[in-house]
């Protein structure tokens, strides 16, 4: 990890110095998700029991991406992922992105999840099937699935809280 240091004498800066800290750069052996912090993590869900709990949790922090109404509007990225957290329910198998989104009530919700502990960065996806909240969670930029929403309830989660 690069640092700049910056020494200042009264009302300026006198000079810069770049110093690199990070001198073991091949091999991680980081407890958390982030690969420059270490914190010792617990056996809970990083979000919570529920969705409830995750949108109230000191942890995290949520932002509203956007709502979607229909398939072509997703992102690239954002079409995979539902296609993912879709095939790993017990819906069947869908090939089509508009079949899959056909079973979202009012369309797609999609959030950005920000973990305080080491500022790793999560998308939430969300929709209702009648009253039923369903989701999907995965890193920000891959395609495996760290816990799942059923019926507002999260299982299978695999992204822990710190002690």
């Amino acid at each position: 990890m690069r640092f700049i240091v910056w020494i200042l004498l009264g009302f300026g800066c006198t000079g810069v110095t770049d110093t690199d800290t990070d001198t073991d750069t091949d091999t991680d052996t980081d407890t958390d998700t982030d690969t420059d912090t270490d914190v010792e993590l617990s056996d809970a869900c990083l979000f919570g029991d529920s969705s409830a709990e995750l949108r109230a949790s000191s942890l995290v922090t949520i932002e509203d991406v956007g709502e979607y109404t229909r398939a072509g509007a997703l992102p690239e990225q954002t079409a995979q992922q539902f296609m993912v957290g879709m095939n790993d329910q017990d819906l069947g198998t869908f090939d089509d992105l508009a079949e899959a989104f056909s079973y979202t009530d009012d369309g797609l919700y999609v959030y950005s999840v920000v973990a305080h502990h080491d500022s790793a960065s999560y998308v939430w996806l969300k929709w209702y099937g009648g009253d039923t909240e369903v989701g999907y969670l995965f890193p920000a930029d891959a395609l495996e699935m760290v816990a799942e929403v059923s019926d507002g309830e999260i299982i299978d989660c695999t992204a822990k809280a710190p002690k």
